[in-house]
């Protein structure tokens, strides 16, 4: 993920100077405006990060895999689920809106995309519900998340104040105090991702693309999505050191996905903004269809994980003031 320090290697960004990653047909354009890439400044963030962590840092090592590091998730994950058929490119940078996406070039080739900053943002937001899921934050600190989730729910209106908002996140990180946390949210997270490739991929398993778009497509791309989901979850026990690896413990991830997504919604609609008649269902809905599918998997400690970041999520919306979910 791009931490508070990387820049987007484009002309439009201030950067090291070197080009995006080009597409292989220049009339296939994605939508990409730029891409982020390690640079000194970000791999000094992470080796501090390490330090809070207590775990060895490879400078190298590191570098190489956050250059690369989606484009590995998703060549495993093909690899995983097995895939039949045109296997879909992958395209990950920063797009002109965060997201991820699934679609066809004019070429007839299918593709999943991943917004670098639509990571960032789900991410930073996994780390604070683990804060106030795990810890009992005082008055200071609860003006401090209010205030850090609201920029990151604007952030994600306008990706622009990306670098603005990077800043003040990077708290989370170095705190000594929320260490193991954010070793529990990484983890949360990226089954998070998982489970959005995963509903990329379904909505071309689905042959969705060509046909009107609604909330019934992602509805039905969220029920296949956790059918993949679970696949991945099964086939990490053979291999736990994969980059994709989900441990059971934390294959509650995509609920807590969901529920943030909730959360969001709130947060708009307070806001003025209508959100009738779109592509997309009510998080809502995609919480109470995905929470039967996933949650008789759970063991004690994903129960006691989802619980506790339920938790979480409601006093977000209370520090927040908006109103919680119906139960």
């Amino acid at each position: 993920m791009p931490s508070e320090t990387d820049e987007p290697t484009d002309p439009e960004y201030p950067g090291d100077g070197s080009e995006p990653k080009s597409l292989e047909d220049a009339d296939e354009s994605d939508g990409r405006i730029g891409r982020y890439t390690p640079s000194e400044q970000s791999l000094d963030f992470s080796e501090r990060v390490a330090q809070v962590q207590g775990v060895p840092f490879d400078r190298e090592a590191t570098r190489a895999l956050g250059t690369n590091l989606y484009e590995e998730m998703y060549a495993e994950l093909v690899q995983v689920l097995e895939l039949e058929g045109a296997v879909p490119d992958f395209h990950s940078g920063v797009f002109r809106s965060p997201r991820a996406f699934s679609a066809y070039t004019p070429s007839g080739r299918p593709i999943v995309g991943l917004d670098m900053i639509f990571e960032y943002w789900m991410t930073s937001l996994h780390h604070i519900v683990g804060v106030l899921a795990f810890t009992v934050p005082d008055k200071t600190e609860e003006r401090r998340i209010a205030r850090d989730v609201t920029s990151l729910f604007g952030l994600f209106q306008n990706s622009g104040d990306f670098k603005r908002v990077r800043g003040p996140i990077a708290y989370y990180y170095l705190a000594q105090h929320y260490a193991e946390i954010i070793r529990i949210s990484n983890l949360l997270s990226r089954a998070s991702l998982v489970f959005v490739m995963c509903h990329e991929l379904a909505h071309l398993q689905l042959n969705h693309h060509g046909r009107a778009a609604g909330p019934d497509q992602e509805l039905e791309a969220d029920r296949r999505a956790a059918e993949l989901f679970k696949h991945v979850v099964a086939k990490g026990q053979e291999n736990r050191l994969g980059i994709i690896h989900i441990d059971p413990k934390v294959m509650c991830g995509p609920l807590i996905f969901t529920m943030i997504l909730e959360l969001f919604e709130a947060w708009l609609i307070s806001r003025g903004v209508d959100l009738s008649g779109g592509t997309h269902p009510p998080a809502s809905e995609r919480t109470a269809q995905l929470q039967p599918l996933l949650q008789d998997e759970f063991n004690d400690v994903a129960a006691d994980i989802i619980q506790g970041s339920t938790h979480a999520i409601f006093g977000l919306h209370d520090l927040l003031k908006l109103p919680r979910p119906a139960a």
